[in-house]
């Protein structure tokens, strides 16, 4: 009988259960990095998150203390216009007023240098006529001497 040396496949046995051990291994620190890796990635990224959130709030911040500002800016020129429109349009009824007094007074004027002229004339008139009456008078009177 011949004898078989089978000291190899022992060696390839205990090689093999040493491989396998090893491919255990690694793939177990693979499944370990993995986890470690995708813990670390998700910090990371709940950390990126968190910082552009807090940044987007920031902004946001800073938008909205920007836009009252502008409305506050906007609602003090509104005032200061409606403040000078006011003030122009009370001006504007001031010279109104004084034209239309001086209009008046202007027409009272005239309207008492009429009255005037037409007292004069009629008080000429009224002179022309008396003078008419005692012409008329003396001439009667005359008439009444030479008849008698």
């Amino acid at each position: 009988m011949q004898t078989v040396n089978l000291g190899f496949l022992f060696l390839s046995v205990q090689t093999g259960v040493f491989i396998g051990a090893m491919i255990g291994a690694v793939l177990l620190s693979l499944a370990v990095g993995a986890i470690v890796g995708a813990v670390v990635w998700l910090k990371r990224y709940k950390k990126n998150t968190e910082k552009t959130v807090g940044s987007a709030n920031e902004q946001a911040a800073r938008i909205k203390a920007d836009a009252e500002a502008e409305a506050g800016r906007i609602r003090s020129h509104a005032q200061a216009e409606s403040r000078r429109m006011l003030k122009e349009a009370t001006l504007e009824a001031k010279e109104q007023e004084i034209k239309l007094r001086n209009d008046f007074e202007r027409e009272t004027r005239e309207k008492k240098a009429e009255l005037q002229k037409m007292e004069q004339r009629l008080t000429q008139k009224e002179d022309a006529i008396d003078k008419k009456t005692e012409n008329l008078e003396k001439q009667k009177e005359n008439l009444a001497a030479k008849e008698a």
